[in-house]
């Protein structure tokens, strides 16, 4: 837990030394969403060369029924 808050301090920090004219808690509060999206992206595995999460399960549930993506997508939306 401590990580997230430095890193939080170290972001705010680095917004208030680029003036933009920001409030401290302006600036915390870019900090807070800019490592909010952060852990979403580690979480769902986004921008990476391999397959986010969610593609990585459903190629997984088409290849374990033979069907296609596209099929195993649509059998998730009817369950």
């Amino acid at each position: 837990m401590t990580k997230l808050v430095r890193e939080v301090s170290d972001l705010a920090n680095e917004v208030i030394e680029e003036q933009w004219g920001v409030t401290h808690f302006e600036a915390l509060q870019i900090a807070v969403k800019i490592q909010h999206n952060r852990v979403l992206e580690e979480a769902f595995m986004v921008g990476l060369p391999v397959p986010s999460a969610f593609e990585a399960i459903v190629m997984q549930l088409g290849a374990s029924t033979g069907t296609s993506i596209k099929d195993a997508l649509y059998r998730l939306k009817e369950d």
